[in-house]
């Protein structure tokens, strides 16, 4: 692999960004309202007494905030255009989907927001969070970056689930083509009104709003799709070709299941379950790759 650009860009109040997506045209972060950025409080964190992650709660007053940021400016850097939103109070780890209409300029995107009672209390011991408190909900966004617009509303058909870690076709995001942009994402979710366990994988249509979800009887980690046809379904093919593998824990048994699933009809369950023979614990973000990388052997 070989760089082809870099820059640095430093901004006033983007304190912390988790995730962000990227347009054809913009980088789109957000300015959380849930870091202490307070001297006595960076003190403390430097003292080993507190952890940026122990401090992590809403401040009051403190701006919530969407930033675009222009990906390729016509001049140097200082010509780079910034426009800002301010929004609802929330933190967000990760997006799901996102456009940008290469007609209006619209952004448009997806993401999984905590309210303003969010903050890393390792609740129940069962995740890093107080979710069962305060869970995540996916709400839907538009920035119309020519007159500073911006109009947020709950996912609709996701109203009542707890959900984190979207994922979506790893080939077709920022596209400039209409024609492949993603309409689809998939993400690990509650029961409706149960934020805690994730016990669901869930595909939600952007198009249509259709929501179809599997109820795994146990314990779910982050999904992660899988393209039946690999590079080339990037431009070829159905976006939902393809499966969706999702690590499952079976608590009763204490073991582990890997399980792959049709991305067209998760609803109906696995085509094939992986079972290991022991427990595995949980880790974060699966990653597809189109090809095989081995460890080249040591030289004695």
């Amino acid at each position: 692999m070989k760089l082809k650009h870099a820059s640095r860009l430093q901004l006033e109040s983007v304190n912390y960004a988790h995730d962000f997506v990227l347009t054809p045209n913009w980088y789109v972060v957000h300015v959380t309202p849930f870091i202490d950025t307070s001297l006595e409080t960076l003190k403390e964190i430097m003292e080993g007494k507190n952890s940026p992650g122990q401090s992590m709660r809403y401040i009051p007053g403190t701006p919530s905030q969407f930033v675009l940021i222009e990906r390729f400016p016509k001049g140097n850097e200082e010509s780079r255009k910034v426009v800002r939103f301010h929004t609802e109070p929330c933190h967000i780890y990760h997006y799901a989907h996102c456009r940008e209409n290469p007609e209006t300029g619209i952004v448009s995107f997806q993401a999984c927001c905590l309210p303003v009672n969010f903050n890393m209390e390792w609740q129940f011991k069962a995740f890093l969070s107080n979710t069962g408190d305060a869970p995540g909900v996916m709400h839907s966004y538009e920035l119309n970056p020519h007159t500073g617009g911006i109009s947020r509303r709950v996912t609709p058909g996701l109203e009542s689930t707890s959900c984190e870690f979207p994922t979506t076709h790893p080939f077709r995001h920022c596209v400039r083509s209409s024609k492949v942009s993603t309409r689809y994402f998939y993400l690990m979710g509650g029961q409706p009104s149960v934020a805690l366990p994730f016990s669901d994988v869930v595909k939600y249509d952007v198009e249509t709003g259709m929501v179809s979800r599997w109820h795994s009887g146990g314990v779910v980690g982050e999904p992660c799709f899988i393209p039946r046809l690999g590079r080339a379904s990037a431009w070829h093919g159905d976006e939902d070709d393809g499966w969706i593998v999702v690590q499952l824990y079976l608590h009763k048994e204490h073991k582990v299941q890997f399980c792959v699933l049709d991305a067209k009809k998760i609803h109906e369950g696995p085509v094939c379950r992986l079972v290991m023979p022991f427990h595995i614990p949980y880790g974060f973000h699966g990653t597809y790759a189109d090809e095989v990388f081995t460890r080249p052997k040591a030289k004695l």
